[in-house]
């Protein structure tokens, strides 16, 4: 779930109890204004009457509620005198609609000039309590619905603009290649959050910069370096071995220690070309053509793919191009060439096909997929492949990386595909 939304959902919620439990309170206090209101009313009203009823004693004999909404009873000497109010609830049969309805009523006693007591009933049609929790339940729901539209609003619109500074600067992080820039210039922002963040992933990336650096110059000084030992090393045992004072068992240890130097020296080279490609040495590019390129290829394997007795179909069905150092799109075929042959079996066969912006190479082989997680590390080897050093993949991926070149793999119908997609 995403940030904003999540934030959201999260407000949503806090909203929605808080509401609730603002409801319950203003529900009561609702009802303690409504009854205060009431009883300050019924009060007035008693005074009211009382002096009336003092002035003219006919009043006296209202005994229901008829026409006025009191009624006056005469007490009897044996009845108990109360000269405080009391207060409560009751239902009347009303004649308008003809149904019981609620009133608040008060009950007092007061005395006439004579010295007789009389016990007085006012009553006042009083607010329905099931129409108040209706109206309030209505009036939530519109507040319900107005806050949750003000956050969508918030969440969509404002909440977007106050973090477009942290989209930018994820956008700025996928695009960024370990070892290209040693600092991203971030967007400005106002939010010290956000500047603490950028700030911090500024640091990250000139440590690993700083790091990588210093691991291509290791890399390119090491290759350079090991390079003339190693073509001297391999060219001395060469002119050893065709002494005539060796036997045949001397020849073939010399054999052997001439091959593994020859790998060490491929291998080398290898890693020299990859530092190279990652330290962006190879900036001259043109516009090439793929067919051409891989026709080349093509023609100088002939005798490999003859000896292997490989079975090579090339289908172009349209001209395909791409801005790239001629160079490397030639090691680029030639790699994925040379691992389609030496990666299949006798009398396999390999399957070219191109059109305007992809490139895919198959070749029968295993009859098990490859492990795509590892495919394009290096030194990932081929254990059947005993003259692999596992650098030609890795080559392939990162010169694609180079220049976008998106490159996948697929097992199907016993054949390994690549797919190179050019933008």
């Amino acid at each position: 779930m995403k940030l904003h939304n999540y934030t959201f959902l999260f407000l949503s919620v806090a909203f929605s109890i808080i509401i609730s439990i603002w409801a319950v309170i203003f529900y009561y206090n609702l009802i303690d204004e409504v009854y205060d209101s009431l009883d300050d009313g019924l009060i007035n009203s008693k005074i009211l009457i009382v002096e009336k009823a003092i002035k003219s004693p006919e009043i006296l004999e209202n005994k229901t509620f008829d026409e006025r909404n009191y009624t006056i009873r005469k007490l009897g000497p044996s009845e108990n005198v109360r000269r405080t109010e009391t207060f409560s609830d009751t239902l009347i049969q009303t004649r308008n609609e003809n149904e019981r309805e609620p009133f608040r009523k008060v009950q007092t006693v007061f005395e006439d000039p004579k010295g007789n007591f009389y016990e007085l009933t006012i009553i006042t049609s009083m607010v329905e309590e099931d129409d108040l929790i209706e109206d309030l339940m209505y009036s939530l729901i519109w507040l319900y619905g107005i806050t949750l539209f003000i956050l969508f609003l918030f969440n969509f619109v404002f909440g977007k603009w106050i973090w477009r500074a942290f989209f930018k600067t994820i956008e700025k992080l996928r695009n960024l290649r370990i070892g290209t820039k040693r600092e991203l210039d971030f967007p400005k922002t106002s939010i010290t959050e956000f500047r603490q963040l950028q700030q911090t992933l500024n640091e990250v990336i000139a440590s690993n910069y700083d790091t990588f650096q210093q691991q291509k110059h290791f890399i390119s000084s090491a290759s350079h370096e090991l390079q003339t030992p190693l073509a001297i090393s391999v060219n001395r045992l060469e002119l050893l071995s065709e002494s005539e004072n060796l036997d045949e068992s001397h020849i073939a240890q010399l054999d052997d220690v001439i091959r593994t130097l020859e790998k060490l020296a491929k291998m080398n080279r290898s890693l020299l070309l990859i530092s190279q490609i990652e330290n962006n040495q190879f900036q001259e590019s043109e516009i090439v053509s793929i067919p051409e390129v891989i026709r080349e290829t093509v023609q100088a394997l002939e005798e490999l793919i003859a000896f292997r007795n490989i079975r090579l179909e090339f289908e172009e069905t349209e001209p395909c191009h791409t801005r790239m150092n001629r160079e490397l799109a030639g090691i680029v075929i030639s790699n994925l060439l040379r691992n389609a042959i030496h990666n299949n079996v006798r009398n396999g066969q390999i399957r070219i096909r191109t059109d305007v912006h992809s490139l895919i190479i198959s070749n029968s082989g295993l009859k098990a997929a490859l492990d795509e997680h590892k495919l394009f590390r290096r030194f990932n080897k081929n254990p059947e492949n005993a003259q692999s050093i596992g650098l030609g993949l890795s080559i392939v991926k990162t010169i694609c990386d180079l220049y976008g070149i998106a490159i996948t793999y697929r097992f199907d119908e016993d054949m390994h595909t690549f797919f190179l997609q050019f933008p």
